[in-house]
């Protein structure tokens, strides 16, 4: 019976020991997890390439992908640049970093569309110049004889039709007129027009607009937009080239704001704003490239090289300065820059100076 006494009580100083001390022992918190890579573009259409960017919210992280169709692991393809697609294709990335789990795969396709066409037809447009004018400008009424002086009364065989070699004293002309801006300024105080850099489709409609000096109308516009996938601060952008049938959408209800825009698909917009639309029967969006042709807004070597390859801010600019000077819908007589002088967007003499610079 003592000995039974002695063991509990030994066992119970034991207990009241051991119940002040840690034993070096702690529940095992489980790892986070990364969370999954982002793609922009988020997938979609295009015509001849596409870049796109993988990022992921978490830090510390790397992000590996494939485009074989395989899953991504950490023996994939570290990214550390923009992907390049020139084809359909599907991207699975994952975020793996130490110490956390890894991310769930991010799968995205980019679609290649055949003989470069996106889709971009919805009923309702409002077509653009079908009775020659330059939309929103009251101005550029194409005249009844076509026998008037215009400001810019050249004949085109004065005008170069390949402009790319002198894309930056072209882009400084456009930007004396007010019609182009650059991103700040270089260590010599110069404009910087990042004229290496691609273009989006937003970048490109926003150019667009600020070609015809209508940016500030554009700003105050507040109709409905029914494409879904626009930031906030493009809205009133996207929604007033669409309503003035300078742009459409890639679906019914998508823009493709961060999509790389094409020279087919900014060829459309010059196009448009030109006087010309799909509505109407002018073109079609599929021989767009076609029909600039057709209308002499490029040759056939300046095309070439436009559609070559990405299609830089560069190749933008050499388009807009080939849109300025060229016949608007229905007239023999009347350029693009000629509506802009009638609408007061540039005064008569920056026009004149403007078409001085760049046949000189």
């Amino acid at each position: 019976m003592k000995k039974i006494i002695g063991v509990s009580l030994v066992a119970a100083m034991l207990f009241s020991m051991l119940s002040g001390f840690s034993i070096g022992v702690r529940a095992i918190e489980p790892f986070s997890q990364a969370v999954a890579p982002v793609a922009s573009p988020n997938g979609g259409n295009f015509t001849s390439s596409v870049f796109v960017r993988l990022t992921c919210a978490t830090t510390g992280v790397n992000i590996y992908y494939t485009t074989d169709g395989t899953a991504p692991t950490a023996e994939s393809a570290k990214y550390s640049a923009l992907i390049e697609l020139t084809n359909t294709t599907t991207i699975r990335a994952i975020a793996i970093g130490e110490g956390l789990v890894a991310s769930e795969v991010l799968v995205v396709t980019f679609t290649k569309q055949s003989g470069g066409s996106v889709p971009n037809d919805k009923p309702g447009d409002v077509p653009v110049g079908d009775k020659g004018t330059v939309p929103g400008g009251g101005g550029g009424t194409v005249p009844d004889g076509g026998e008037e002086t215009t400001p810019t009364d050249i004949e085109d065989d004065d005008l170069p039709l390949s402009f790319l070699e002198d894309a930056g004293a072209l882009a400084g002309e456009l930007y004396k007129l007010g019609l182009f801006l650059g991103i700040g300024d270089d260590e010599d105080g110069n404009p910087n027009f990042d004229l290496d850099n691609s273009l989006t489709r937003l970048q490109a409609l926003i150019l667009t607009i600020r070609l015809l000096g209508l940016e500030e109308e554009a700003l105050d516009y507040t109709g409905e937009l029914p494409l879904n996938d626009v930031p906030a601060w493009g809205v009133p952008y996207v929604a007033y080239g669409f309503a003035n049938g300078i742009t459409n959408g890639t679906s019914a209800t998508t823009f493709s704001p961060n999509q790389n825009v094409t020279c087919q698909q900014f060829t459309a917009f010059l196009v448009r704003i030109l006087g010309y639309n799909e509505n109407s029967g002018d073109f079609s969006y599929v021989d767009t490239l076609k029909f600039a042709l057709s209308i002499e807004l490029f040759d056939e070597t300046t095309l070439d090289s436009l559609d070559e390859g990405v299609f830089l801010r560069s190749k933008a600019v050499a388009s807009m300065v080939r849109a300025m000077t060229t016949l608007i819908k229905g007239s023999d007589k009347i350029k693009l820059i000629d509506t802009l002088v009638d609408a007061e967007v540039v005064t008569e003499e920056s026009a004149l100076a403007f078409i001085e610079a760049i046949v000189a």
